[in-house]
């Protein structure tokens, strides 16, 4: 339940220099976090992925990402998965509704691979205010073994959560960043690139796991130069413009982001994916969705890329 009273938020907003609705909204989150990583049936089941896992756990909150986003990972067998969606929906519902937060069923959406839950409460500034939660239901294996890591956000009490490997995490949100080009995409990748959050002898792997996860989400036979000369126009788009509100209102006040530089170290890396590929690498893009060599020259990731269920989804449409 939440446990701060409106005369601290103030007080820890003017202290991290950001607005004081959005840190409510935040701290809101964390405490529907705190309750999904301790109750018994959930907390193997959902792996915290997205803006809110990088800046709450591997920065110290640059930004105030302001949704939720899971992956389910408790089972990879579709009817557990069915089984364990309905009580997930159940238990986060029930949570909600004891803590004043209201469930706003015409916004919600769902689809066979993803819940989007929108709640709204009212703030403590007298404003409605909105939280979403999102699970995908598809994503069920990982390249790497989620693990448990501290919100670095100095709170009341320690809170651990289940997050997703730097390299499932990263890779996925720099093929967010290629598919939808959003602010909030060129800011955080641009953060793992200055923060050296991927080291020079990591380049290679990673890159290993762009490549899946751009191939992973693409409709169509993915051109993977193609989609990264679109995601750089997207890019160049925001240049010479205003930083939209809904970026700065999650920054801290005196920020001022270089969008200018974000583009160009973002392009430098696209391009250094590009100039990289090797023949193996290639032939992967090329026959995907079948697998007709590995891309890891690892026993048990690949494996895991065989076994996806997108993968898998994939190849039964050809």
């Amino acid at each position: 339940m939440f446990l701060y009273t409106k005369k601290e938020v103030v007080m820890l907003a003017q202290e991290l220099n950001v607005q004081k609705q959005t840190l409510e909204r935040v701290l809101r989150l964390i405490d529907v976090l705190k309750f999904i990583n301790t109750d018994e049936y959930l907390k193997e089941k959902l792996a915290l992925k997205g803006g809110i896992a990088i800046n709450l756990v591997f920065y110290n909150c640059t930004r105030l990402s302001v949704d939720i986003d899971f992956d389910y990972i408790g089972s990879i067998e579709r009817e557990q998965m069915i089984s364990d969606r309905a009580l997930i929906e159940a238990k986060l519902l029930s949570y909600m509704q004891e803590s004043n937060i209201q469930y706003r069923s015409d916004k919600t959406k769902k689809t066979h691979a993803l819940d989007s839950f929108v709640f709204n409460y009212l703030n403590m500034f007298n404003a409605i205010d909105m939280i979403k939660v999102e699970i995908n239901y598809m994503n069920r294996i990982h390249l790497f073994e989620c693990k448990k890591r501290t919100i670095t956000l100095q709170l009341k009490d320690k809170v651990e959560v289940l997050v997703l490997n730097k390299f499932d995490l990263f890779a996925s949100k720099v093929n967010a960043l290629i598919n939808r080009t959003t602010i909030r995409d060129i800011y955080d990748v641009n953060n793992m690139i200055i923060n050296k959050t991927i080291e020079n002898d990591e380049f290679n792997l990673f890159k290993k796991c762009v490549i899946f996860y751009s191939l992973l989400s693409s409709e169509d036979k993915a051109n993977i130069k193609v989609l990264f000369e679109e995601c750089k126009n997207r890019m160049n788009a925001y240049i010479g413009k205003r930083i939209p509100q809904y970026l700065t209102a999650t920054l801290k006040q005196n920020e001022e982001f270089d969008i200018n530089n974000a583009v160009n170290n973002i392009s430098d890396l696209l391009d250094n994916i590009l100039k990289s590929l090797t023949e193996n690498e290639i032939t992967f893009i090329k026959s995907f969705p079948k697998v007709i060599v590995d891309l890891f020259d690892n026993d048990l990731i690949d494996e895991k890329v065989e076994k996806h269920p997108m993968i898998i989804w994939k190849q039964s449409l050809i």
